[in-house]
């Protein structure tokens, strides 16, 4: 598990942003896990089509405590080969403000796949 996240509990609802660089082509599926385990919501998308990487939780701060969040990401490379190199970032900020910035990068020959969660305190 990656370190937790912090959220201002009195703040405004956690933003989720998902990047990824080097023109690279990306997927992600994030999911929030309740106390119990529960999915209670689930974000899908790509970097390579019109729509913002980027969505609010629908929960509001002081009721994430304790939830998780996770993510899974897919990296591919346009051309198969040595020498590529991806990166990727999960970033989660309340009203303009970053709480946690998970990033990953490295060598990329062909695809890489990268899962992770990080606990809400």
């Amino acid at each position: 598990m990656a370190a937790d996240t912090e959220l201002d509990k009195a703040g405004a609802r956690p933003e989720v942003e998902i990047t990824f660089g080097h023109a690279q082509k990306g997927y992600y599926t994030v999911d929030v896990f309740d106390a119990t385990g529960t999915v209670i919501q689930t974000e899908r998308g790509r970097n390579a089509d019109h729509v913002e990487d980027k969505f609010f939780l629908k929960k509001d701060a002081a009721d994430l405590v304790g939830h998780v969040l996770s993510w899974d990401l897919k990296i591919l490379a346009p051309s198969d080969g040595p020498g590529q190199t991806y990166s990727a970032e999960v970033i989660v900020s309340q009203a303009g403000t970053i709480r946690q910035r998970f990033p990953c990068s490295g060598d990329l020959d062909g695809v890489k796949v990268i899962f992770d969660d990080s606990m809400f305190t």
